[in-house]
């Protein structure tokens, strides 16, 4: 098992250290990136906004882009050069910029609480009070929320946690209706995988896939109900053993359905994942609703729903976990903070709200913004946001800031599946080892001055 943790941790070193040159000579010969236009021929020195974000799918980039011609419209001699990142790497890369003093004057971020080392360094403009924020339904507002109430990022749309399946595949495997509870859906994935048909497709090979496919199950289940444990885990306060009973569901679950996942999982990246689904040829995948947009940029097509991830045996218990994306940040360091927000705040206009339920498959957070729902999002809307069987996970830390937490981590979540026993407890020894040697040995209160007298 020590083996399989070095080699799982060196691949996502090498890929970190990889996805850092890359960004390098991103930023090196960015020209070559812009989404549309180019800077006034005659202008003595080119206006340029970069604005990192983490999306794959065309969809996404169709929508920034439908955003970036407008702004264009009105500023033609600005260029506009977007850098799509990985996204299991993204906010490593994003504190790489920090510390080498190149942030870019735009970027995305999925929560406030896992950002707020950039916030509270002085990296994100502060909204609170902009005009534009009226355009927007209140409730989405909560994710871009600090706990004094000033507001640090755009919010775009409303994302969910949960299952994204091919109502096709199903309806030819006899399957009429979704599973309810966790035995309904390990009967589903029997029924699939007698067919001839892979049950869930798995990209694993980019880490971030394994995470949200562990979250969809562990937030709703059992972080809603603990909300400071990612932060009392990094800090030492908590540890993993003693946590047990928080992990041991959601592991269990994940190690009962690994059974049902395509061969090589760990070779299957995420973009022949969604293949598989689109193309019918594995019925789930499980993760966010940002899969609708993945499957559908390889198959226009698909006929796809999502339903909840059914953690319980409790019929009709599931809720899909919802929140809005934490958005759009602007740099106020930028040396063109004025025009990055202008940029930022054309996104909260109507027109700029439907190009993205359009071409994002996303559900926008602007009022005036009605219909013209991807079918899957219309059916998640009526069956479970309008009835009220949804969970906010808006104030949630689902991840660990510290990225060598969160590679530690990963690697033992993974290490975790690789072991034929799915021995829990050993996992658990394996984080607290882990995490112990990482992170700065914790001082008790009231002995930091001799401590420090001591180191003196």
């Amino acid at each position: 098992m020590k083996t399989r943790w070095l080699l799982i941790s060196c691949f996502l070193l090498l890929t970190a250290a990889a996805s850092a040159m890359a960004l390098a000579g991103m930023f090196q010969d960015s020209s070559e990136l812009s989404a549309t236009g180019n800077g006034a021929a005659d202008a003595p020195e080119p206006v340029r906004l970069v604005w990192l974000h983490h999306f794959g799918e065309d969809g996404s980039r169709k929508w920034i882009d439908s955003g970036i011609r407008k702004f264009q419209e009105k500023y033609p001699g600005v260029t506009v050069t977007v850098v799509p990142l990985n996204g299991g790497d993204y906010m490593s890369m994003l504190r790489m910029r920090v510390a080498t003093d190149e942030m870019p004057d735009l970027y995305m971020i999925d929560n406030i609480q896992g950002a707020r080392d950039l916030i509270d360094s002085g990296y994100a403009a502060d909204l609170t009070g902009k005009p534009f924020l009226e355009r927007l339904k209140p409730e989405y507002l909560n994710g871009a929320k600090t706990e004094d109430g000033r507001i640090w990022a755009l919010p775009i749309d409303a994302n969910g946690l949960g299952v994204t399946y091919n109502k096709d595949v199903f309806a030819r495997a006899g399957i009429t209706t979704v599973p309810e509870t966790w035995s309904e859906f390990l009967d589903v994935c029997r029924k699939l995988k007698m067919r001839g048909v892979t049950p869930i497709a798995a990209g694993y090979k980019e880490n971030w896939t394994l995470f949200w496919d562990l979250a969809a199950d562990l937030i709703p289940s059992a972080l809603v109900a603990n909300p400071r444990l990612i932060d009392d885990l990094s800090t030492g306060a908590a540890t993993f053993e003693q946590s047990k009973a928080v992990f041991e569901g959601p592991f269990t679950r994940l190690a009962e359905r690994y059974r049902y996942v395509n061969a090589d999982p760990f070779e299957t990246s995420w973009d022949e994942a969604r293949s598989m689904v689109a193309e019918g040829r594995a019925a789930m995948m499980i993760g966010g609703t940002w899969s609708v947009d993945g499957v559908r940029s390889k198959r226009e097509d698909a006929n796809i729903g999502l339903f909840p991830f059914p953690a319980s045996e409790v019929p009709g218990a599931a809720k899909f976990a919802m929140k809005s994306t934490g958005g759009i940040v602007v740099n106020p360091h930028s040396r063109h903070a004025d025009l990055a927000m202008e940029l930022l705040e054309l996104y909260a206009e109507p027109e700029l709200g439907l190009s993205l339920q359009l071409n994002k498959k996303g559900i926008s957070v602007i009022k005036e913004v009605n219909g013209n729902l991807d079918p899957a999002l219309a059916e998640l809307n009526e069956a479970y946001m309008k009835t009220g069987r949804t969970v906010d996970w808006s104030g949630i830390l689902p991840d660990f800031t510290d990225p060598e937490l969160g590679r530690a981590y990963s690697a033992a979540v993974a290490d975790y599946l690789l072991d034929p026993d799915h021995d829990l407890d050993a996992a658990l020894r394996g984080l607290d080892e882990a995490f112990g040697q990482i992170r700065p040995a914790a001082v008790p209160n009231g002995e930091e001055e001799t401590a420090d007298e001591e180191a003196a």
